[in-house]
């Protein structure tokens, strides 16, 4: 996810394969500096209110919480996820909060939409809010449906956190109709223009590290 810290891609992974309760030895699956936080129950609450029903009058379904080895141990970083407020083709669409707490300070600058796929999977996908949902669901179905970009393999949504927004050029501009889907390490190039070919369609693909 672009431009946010890696504690919150950490917790993204969790969100988005539903994990509910996982020893925090797993975690280094995915990072081995991260460590999970055990929030308490004020704090629950207040992260409720400050995530979810403050900004949109919604109940929280699940929030975890985790810290970073090489940072000051009195961040913690939370993602909040709300309970769902819309559907889309049957699947539920999420306000995702992402919070973090500095010394005794909980804030919650930032928040993305999300899809939890009504699937057997029920992966959870990110994509910013300023997206239209059914774009969000065009690009995850092509992504789904793709088994191959210029003979490699095209990462699936079911398989890693995906997050999906608008692509910015090398001068850091908006690019029209040209969305990224960042999957795992993969970013994944997908334009809604298409003028002669189903859409949307892949145009590009790169690794990220």
């Amino acid at each position: 996810m672009t431009g946010i810290p890696v504690a919150h891609r950490v917790l993204s992974a969790l969100f988005c394969f539903s994990v509910i309760l996982i020893a925090p030895r797993s975690i280094a699956m995915v990072s081995s500096e991260m460590y999970l936080v055990r929030l308490t129950q004020k704090e629950k609450v207040l992260l409720e209110s400050l995530a979810c029903r403050d900004k949109f009058d919604i109940a929280i379904e699940k929030v975890i919480a985790s810290g970073d080895a090489k940072s000051n141990p009195k961040e913690v970083y939370a993602e909040v996820l709300c309970q769902p407020h819309d559907k889309f083709k049957l699947n539920a669409i999420h306000h995702v909060v992402f919070c973090e707490k500095h010394g005794a300070i909980w804030k919650c600058p930032r928040s993305e939409l999300a899809i939890r796929m009504n699937d057997d999977s029920h992966a959870l996908i990110y994509f910013e809010d300023n997206i239209a949902i059914e774009t969000a669901y065009d690009i995850i179905i092509k992504l789904a449906n793709s088994k191959y970009y210029q003979g490699e393999d095209v990462p699936k949504p079911n398989q890693s956190v995906c997050n999906i927004h608008q692509h910015f050029n090398d001068d850091h501009m908006p690019v029209p109709d040209v969305y990224a889907a960042t999957c795992g390490t993969q970013e994944i190039l997908i334009s809604t223009w298409c003028p002669q070919q189903e859409c949307p369609r892949i145009i590009g693909k790169r690794e990220l590290y």
